[in-house]
């Protein structure tokens, strides 16, 4: 069980929680974003994804994963189970959803300060996780 308070790693599950939630319920109509990521996976990693799943990796696929890996470690961060697991974890799950869902760089006016808005929250939410998850990890005396 984690030493950290329920009240830190509760905040800091909501998102991930919520965010996979929305990612699985709406995996058809965020498959096209994870479509680039997909064909990359296909083309370098093809013929052992094909053989673990007997087919070509699709975006739906990567969303469904990253939706069930959200709420799963927003799950164990809750019960403070696996805490710098689960926030390692949480951690790798926001670099494609930030690439991909809040690729500011591509954009202009508002939608550029919105996606923005978003990219800095992850970092924040990034920031929370590494400070959960290296909390206790020197010995203390």
């Amino acid at each position: 069980m984690s030493r950290a308070p329920l009240a830190i790693r509760a905040l800091l599950a909501g998102p991930f929680i919520h965010g996979g939630w929305t990612q699985v319920g709406g995996a058809d109509a965020l498959a096209r974003q994870a479509e680039p990521i997909a064909e990359a996976l296909n083309t370098s990693a093809g013929p052992t994804a094909q053989a673990l799943l007997g087919r070509e990796v699709t975006g739906k696929d990567l969303v469904l994963l990253n939706g069930g890996a959200m709420m799963v470690g927003g799950a164990a961060l809750v019960a403070g189970v696996g805490t710098r697991c689960a926030a390692g974890g949480l951690i790798l799950s926001l670099i494609p959803t930030t690439i991909q869902g809040q690729a500011f760089w591509k954009e202009e006016g508002f939608k550029r300060s919105q996606k923005l808005q978003g990219a800095l929250t992850n970092g924040a939410l990034v920031a929370g996780l590494a400070l959960l998850a290296l909390r206790g990890a020197r010995r203390r005396r």
